[in-house]
């Protein structure tokens, strides 16, 4: 059996890049990290990049500040305390695309050239910014016995403007007239997130385990508001530098107030045996309290909808591998999820959670002294409850059916 024990050697780390190239696009990165004292102790990690840059399509941008600064102390083999951060800035713009007459299809006007773009400029965008702070403890409390706790908290505000295509004006195929807009003055999400498990090593009849004990809490918190309806005039989308321009109020708002509280417990054996074997158990039990204060329709009168509900659900994962001497490892597993779903459906009732089942087979190849992996794998994979937009009412989701995904994956790493 091994032990639980963290390395503590901790190798300088020093990488820059400089880039321009296509569509003026101007980018510069670095990560860069090593220990800050003699006895490596303390060590640092900063990863950072500053990206300026256009698109190929006219008056779009792709531009993003992203920086992540780390510190770790680990004062002996067996603990380590490690503090993360990120705050990121992306700066882009909403892309309704181009008509189907002029690109897919003919046009009398000819063909659309692929850089046009049928928004307005200043009007469509899209601007987030992100951060989150947290900490990852781990202690080896023996050689056999190893406790992790986690505990993150992220922070989410973007604003978004759109302008729709609209459709052609017949009489000559260049007019895109009844063009709509929506609006996100500013949404904004926040989650916390904590983690505590203990791992433990033992032996008994022959068998080597490594059990799991764990517990999670989630919160999260989004609220959000966005109009609908405002009118945009027509262009002639034949025209370079023809964008148009916003007027009058919007005709619909939705707007929601949402939190979601989760607690789970987890549990988990992985069993060798017969130093050929490993049999994987483990089994998950969630319980979900959400709220939600959200209203629709006309922005001087919205309707109002109010929820308060409680769910909860017990899933479970099994998986058996056979470790051949060849570096053959045929396997088999099965696995469930449970995920909880913010919002409502245009009559107001709260979305189920969506849940899922997953199989798979396959078998795993390492030959012998080599580092290559070689995968090969069949899955089958089932959600229900799965959200998609309702044919009634563009602006709003509904639940309906379930998802399949069958298929064969190959690979090597």
């Amino acid at each position: 059996m091994g032990h639980f024990a963290p390395d503590r050697r901790e190798e300088r780390v020093t990488r820059s890049a400089l880039e321009y190239g296509s569509f003026n696009r101007k980018q510069i990165s670095g990560d860069f990290g090593g220990a800050l004292t003699d006895d490596g102790v303390w060590s640092w990690r900063l990863t950072g990049l500053k990206r300026d840059s256009d698109t190929f399509i006219d008056s779009t941008r792709d531009d993003r500040t992203y920086i992540a600064p780390a510190l770790k102390w680990q004062p002996n083999a067996t603990t380590s305390l490690t503090f993360l951060s990120e705050y990121q800035h992306d700066k882009a713009n909403w892309i309704a695309g181009l008509p189907l007459e002029g690109t897919v299809l003919s046009n009398p006007n000819g063909q659309l050239p692929r850089s046009r773009f049928a928004g307005i400029p200043g009007y469509d965008g899209y601007d987030n910014k992100k951060w989150s702070v947290g900490y990852l403890f781990e202690h080896a409390i023996n050689d056999d016995l190893k406790l992790r706790h986690s505990l993150r908290y992220f922070n989410a505000r973007h604003t978004f403007g759109a302008v729709y295509l609209g459709t052609y004006d017949t009489t000559n195929w260049r007019t895109m007239s009844g063009r709509s807009t929506e609006d996100w003055p500013e949404e904004r999400t926040d989650v916390a997130v904590s983690d505590t498990s203990l791992a433990y090593r033992w032996s008994a009849a022959g068998i080597d385990h490594t059990s799991l004990f764990g517990m999670d809490y989630t919160w999260w918190k989004w609220k959000s508001t966005r109009y609908y309806g405002r009118t945009a005039t027509d262009i002639d989308i034949y025209s370079s530098g023809s964008y148009g321009s916003v007027s009058g109020d919007p005709s619909y708002v939705s707007m929601w107030n949402d939190t979601t509280k989760q607690l789970g417990f987890y549990i988990q054996d992985q069993m060798k045996f017969a130093n050929r074997w490993v049999l994987t158990l483990g089994g998950r039990h969630d319980r979900v309290h959400h709220t939600s204060d959200s209203a629709s329709g006309d922005p001087s009168s919205p309707d109002r909808s109010y929820a308060d509900e409680h769910d909860s659900a017990t899933t479970g994962r099994a998986g058996l591998v056979y470790l051949a001497d060849n570096g053959l490892a045929p396997f088999i597993s099965f696995s469930q999820s449970f995920q909880p779903q913010a919002g409502m459906d245009r009559t107001g009732g709260r979305f189920k959670p969506t849940r899922g089942e997953q199989k798979e087979v396959g078998i795993r190849y390492q030959p012998e002294g080599s580092s290559t992996l070689l995968t090969a794998t069949a899955y089958d994979l089932v959600q229900t409850n799965v959200t998609v937009t309702d044919p009634v009412d563009q602006n709003s989701s509904i639940q309906q059916g379930k998802v399949r995904s069958r298929g064969l994956e190959l690979g090597k790493r």
